[in-house]
């Protein structure tokens, strides 16, 4: 995963699982981001089948997941963002 919870930091803060969108069930995958802290876990015991490449949508991230994020930590580069129309 190219981000993590320098991007989102929401699911750390909360002690949560960040819901994600499940194409292909498979085993039970923890999601990690690419920071060198045990704490940049984005969801815990998703039923995901992943690949190298594939792409981890996460919903309802809320406003302020964010703002609230510790970007510059280790001086990875800034998320681009994306919206999905509704």
């Amino acid at each position: 995963m190219a981000g993590g919870t320098h991007h989102i930091r929401t699911p750390a803060t909360k002690g949560h699982s960040q819901r994600v969108v499940i194409d292909e069930p498979g085993e039970p995958t923890t999601i990690v981001g690419r920071l060198c802290t045990p704490k940049d876990t984005m969801a815990r015991h998703v039923p995901v089948s992943l690949k190298t490449g594939d792409v981890v949508e996460f919903l309802m991230a809320g406003a302020y997941a964010w703002n609230i994020s510790h970007h510059d930590f280790p001086m990875h580069p800034k998320a681009s963002f994306h919206y999905v129309g509704g």
